[in-house]
């Protein structure tokens, strides 16, 4: 049978689900934009590194949106776990 959790460990899983919730809401952002602005990529035959690092300010937010939520929720996860294993072990 599994313990009710704390009070404390609310507001970790409000955070955790909002840091969740933007991560989702980042790359539904950044993919969005992907097709609605499809016609602003170029055609294959085109690409090259100048022209992909040459693309909107725009498109290059939403990339560094989507990754600094990530770091933060890869982040916030691990600290969890390293919390929950180091009480465990003083159980």
């Amino acid at each position: 049978m599994h313990a009710l959790p704390d009070e404390s460990a609310l507001p970790d899983r409000r955070r955790l689900f909002w840091l969740l919730v933007a991560n989702v809401m980042a790359s539904i952002l950044h993919y969005g934009d992907n097709v609605m602005f499809f016609h602003e990529y170029p055609e294959p035959p085109w690409i090259n590194t100048r022209i992909i690092d040459g693309f909107s300010p725009r498109i290059h937010a939403f990339i560094l949106l989507e990754a600094v939520l990530a770091v933060a929720l890869i982040r916030y996860v691990a600290v969890i776990q390293i919390e929950h294993a180091s009480g465990s072990r003083m159980r």
